[in-house]
């Protein structure tokens, strides 16, 4: 696999990452979070070339862009659970 076909599956993990956090399916969120993940540990072992570098300049934009769609679903969410979850929280003392 080469760092070009990397980053095509990174960007479509994200764009179904933002789809899924558009509709509430956290669960599924994480799961390709995970696999994302997994994906970019991967990238440092490939280099660039000059033949595939503005296409992975791209990818990478457009992978940056999907998490920026995935954050303004997320961060809202996020705030109206954390209260929630502190007054679960056992006291700390």
């Amino acid at each position: 696999m080469s760092k070009l076909a990397l980053l095509q599956q990174m960007l479509e993990i994200t764009t179904t990452m933002a789809d899924r956090a558009r509709h509430g399916v956290w669960d599924d969120v994480v799961t390709l979070e995970k696999q994302e993940a997994a994906l970019a540990k991967q990238l440092e072992h490939y280099a660039s070339t000059a033949a595939t570098a503005k296409q992975e300049a791209a990818l990478i934009h457009q992978i940056l862009a999907k998490h920026d769609d995935v954050r303004s679903y997320v961060d809202p969410w996020r705030e109206q659970v954390e209260p929630l979850l502190r007054a679960l929280a056992p006291q700390q003392g």
